[in-house]
């Protein structure tokens, strides 16, 4: 079996552990992106609980440039 060379081989090491920091930060940002989805999802439907089913949504309720 052949192996890398020491040198190719702690190269492909710190490629490796920078991919890990990568991911772990990925994994960070994909939780706290979930967390708000949750939290802005359940304000949403709060709101409409508040409002009640027949509500209609005044023009200025939407952000400009988002539609209904």
């Amino acid at each position: 079996m052949h192996l890398p060379t020491w040198s190719e081989q702690k190269r492909i090491a710190g490629a490796l552990g920078a991919l890990d920091e990568q991911i772990a930060r990925h994994v960070e940002v994909a939780r706290a992106a979930t967390q708000v989805h949750k939290e802005l999802a359940e304000q949403l439907v709060g709101l409409v609980a508040l409002q009640g089913p027949t509500a209609r949504a005044s023009a200025d309720t939407f952000p400009e440039g988002t539609s209904r």
